[in-house]
C-alpha cells in the first residue's frame, strides 16, 4: 500500500542559492527586491534568503528607503543608480535624523 506524502523540500547549497538570489536580484524587471518576492520567485524558503541576502550585503545595494510592509529593499551593486536612487538617498538623509 503506497501512502501520499508531502515531498520535502531539499536544501539548497548556500552557494548556488546565493547564485538564484543575485540572479533574481539581476532581472530587469525590477529595480529593487525584497526577500519575500525574490524566495517566492526562486522557490526557496523565505529565511534562507533573508539570511544570504545579510551575509552578501557587501555584495549588493541597500535602498535607503524601507518597504512599508516588506522591509528592505536590495539590489545589485552592478545596477547603475538612477536619478530616483539618488533622491531616495537624500530624502532618506533629510528625514533619518527626525525619526
Amino acid at each position: 500500500m503506497l501512502m501520499d506524502c508531502p515531498q520535502k523540500r531539499t536544501q539548497t547549497p548556500h552557494s548556488t542559492l546565493w547564485q538564484k538570489v543575485l540572479r533574481a536580484l539581476r532581472d530587469k524587471k525590477w529595480v529593487f527586491r525584497t526577500a519575500p518576492g525574490i524566495a517566492r520567485e526562486i522557490d526557496e524558503d523565505e529565511a534562507l534568503v533573508s539570511r544570504v541576502l545579510r551575509e552578501h550585503q557587501r555584495e549588493l545595494r541597500v535602498a535607503p528607503i524601507r518597504h512599508p510592509e516588506k522591509g528592505t529593499l536590495y539590489t545589485s551593486k552592478e545596477r547603475q543608480r538612477s536619478l530616483r536612487d539618488w533622491v531616495w538617498e537624500i530624502r532618506a538623509s533629510i528625514v533619518a535624523p527626525f525619526h
